[in-house]
């Protein structure tokens, strides 16, 4: 991930540097996301530097094996996974890579431009959702695609109590995390769905417990004053 807080990430063997990978930029790309809000809360956008997922060939290890050490510079160096491989099996994976891209099969994600990189993830497929809002805890939507599955994206912050029901056989789908903050939905087939926030079944009865406990203190509070008045 290069961004403005970046550095480099140098890797040494035997007190030996085998590479390094720079992950600064002074221009980073800038990424919008627009919430939508509904009636009286209003849309936001929020502002992130791109960050793209990437395998960086640092170099060759010396045969022993020796603790490999990892120096960083810069505020924010992200290191998901470190693989050795093989040099006759690198060297063979990279013989069959050459080809393909001779071949055009396979294209570098960092050589694309940005009309390129959207081209790959657009298609022509028609999807459509429509929903009724019936508080701000329950939903129903109806989906229409030509292919499914389809992944539903819902603009509240994510929690697992948030829930989808399809209303064909009653299967309960999960919420899973989307940019770490949305709640995602992969939906196998179109149809109805009601979307609800699942603790909200627990509070209810909550609320009626309470209520009923109130008007019973008003109902004895009212008979002792009539009581009182009587005497």
């Amino acid at each position: 991930m290069k961004s403005s807080k970046g550095g480099k990430i140098e890797f040494y063997s035997e007190d030996k540097k085998v590479g390094e990978i720079d992950t600064w930029t002074d221009e980073p790309e800038i990424v919008e996301i627009n919430l939508a809000g509904y009636d009286e809360i209003p849309d936001q956008t929020f502002e992130y530097d791109r960050a793209d997922l990437v395998w960086v060939d640092v170099g060759e290890l010396p045969v022993s094996l020796e603790p490999i050490t990892i120096k960083t510079t810069g505020e924010i160096n992200v290191v998901n996974l470190i693989a050795y491989v093989h040099k006759a099996d690198w060297d063979r994976y990279r013989e069959t890579t050459d080809q393909l891209i001779r071949d055009n099969k396979v294209v570098y994600w960092g050589e694309l431009d940005q009309q390129e990189k959207e081209s790959l993830f657009s298609n022509d497929i028609d999807s459509n959702v429509e929903f009724v809002r019936h508080e701000p805890t329950r939903y129903t939507l109806n989906v229409e695609s030509e292919t499914y599955p389809v992944y539903l994206v819902f603009s509240e912050t994510f929690d697992e109590g948030w829930k989808v029901r399809r209303s064909a056989d009653g299967k309960v789908i999960s919420s899973v995390p989307v940019y770490t903050f949305l709640n995602g939905f992969v939906l196998r087939s179109g149809g109805e769905y009601e979307l609800f926030f699942e603790p909200q079944k627990h509070i209810l009865p909550g609320l009626v417990v309470t209520t009923a406990f109130l008007a019973g203190i008003v109902i004895v509070l009212v008979r002792r004053r009539g009581l009182i008045n009587n005497e």
